[in-house]
């Protein structure tokens, strides 16, 4: 498997724990509303909006226009999984707004809260699990060695622009580390 593609699977992972966290932390806040499991959970939601949407899904979206210009068994499922992009960081600015209202006093329904956040990690896992098991390994077989070089042309300028962000990628890379070691607020 390419190096990007190993790469995108390791960020699989770690999202798959942040996702785990995520879930986590709504069941603790549902059970005892408290501001430090609320802050918790912004925080999860913050790493979910920057890292896929800086570097993530760009880097992907590059692979996936290189493999839409193939004659592909699944280019229907690479369109609809290029859309999907654009409706998680739309759902992620859902939940971050919910999130955001608690935070600042307002009175949320615990019932939307447990919804919206399942709905979430739910749409979230079922994309990851598209991609790792049914786009990654076509990229895997249909994309040649020119492919891969001009893939990781374009990918060098998104890591670039990805640099020059207010917060650097090796910062959200510690930011991960810190969710990953949390233990849920307590009751």
């Amino acid at each position: 498997m390419h190096f990007i593609l190993e790469r995108l699977c390791d960020d699989h992972k770690q999202m798959m724990k942040v996702l785990f966290h995520l879930g986590r932390q709504v069941r603790v806040y549902c059970a005892s509303p408290s501001d430090i499991c609320l802050d918790q959970m912004i925080d999860i939601i913050d790493f979910i909006q920057v890292y896929p949407e800086t570097w993530h899904h760009p880097t992907e979206d590059i692979i996936y226009d290189k493999l839409l210009e193939k004659d592909t068994p699944i280019y229907s499922l690479i369109l609809r999984t290029v859309q999907e992009h654009n409706r998680l960081e739309e759902l992620t600015l859902v939940i971050n707004d919910v999130f955001n209202r608690a935070a600042a006093g307002e009175s949320i329904d615990r019932g939307l809260l447990i919804k919206t956040a399942n709905d979430y990690i739910h749409q979230q896992i079922s994309h990851i699990k598209v991609e790792q098991a049914r786009i990654f390994p076509i990229a895997d077989q249909c994309l040649d060695r020119e492919d891969w070089q001009h893939i990781m042309g374009k990918v060098k300028s998104v890591n670039h622009s990805a640099s020059e962000a207010d917060t650097p990628m090796h910062d959200y890379r510690g930011i991960f580390q810190q969710i990953a070691n949390q233990h849920p607020a307590t009751m």
